[in-house]
C-alpha cells in the first residue's frame, strides 16, 4: 500500500465510526472464512485486501488484542451461538462449522478460552 494512502487510512482509524465500520468488516470476513474453513490471520488480511502486518497493527490499536486473539474470540462466540441455537447439531458438526477439522482440537480450543467444554456449555 502506498505510504500516503496508509497514513490516510491510519488517521481515519482515529474516528470511532471508522473503527466500528472496520470491525464490522472484519467480523463479516471472519464469518465468511469460517464458512469456507479457511480462517487464519493471513486469509483474513487477504480478504480485507491488506497485509497481515497492517491488519495486526490496526487490530491491536483498535481492540488491544492481536488479530489471532480476536479471531479466536469470534470463533468461540460463533460456537456458543451454534451450541445454544442448534441443540440437535453434534459437537463435530459445530466444530466443522467453526473451521476446525478435528472435534478434539475444537474442544481443547473452546475449553482453553472458556474454561469449560462445548458439551458443558451446552448443558448450562
Amino acid at each position: 500500500m502506498h505510504k500516503d494512502l496508509l497514513c490516510t487510512f491510519a488517521n481515519s482509524m482515529n474516528n470511532p465510526r471508522n473503527k466500528t465500520d472496520f470491525l464490522n468488516g472484519v467480523n463479516t470476513a471472519i464469518e465468511q472464512l469460517m464458512d469456507e474453513n479457511r480462517l487464519s490471520v493471513i486469509q483474513l488480511a487477504c480478504r480485507l485486501n491488506m497485509q497481515p502486518q497492517q491488519l495486526r497493527r490496526i487490530m491491536r490499536s483498535i481492540t488491544g488484542k492481536s488479530s489471532a486473539e480476536y479471531i479466536a474470540e469470534q470463533r468461540v462466540m460463533y460456537a456458543k451461538q451454534l451450541l445454544i441455537k442448534y441443540d440437535l447439531l453434534t459437537i463435530a458438526e459445530i466444530s466443522n462449522m467453526c473451521g476446525f477439522d478435528e472435534p478434539t482440537h475444537f474442544t481443547r480450543f473452546f475449553k482453553r478460552l472458556t474454561g469449560i467444554t462445548p458439551i458443558e456449555f451446552r448443558k448450562k
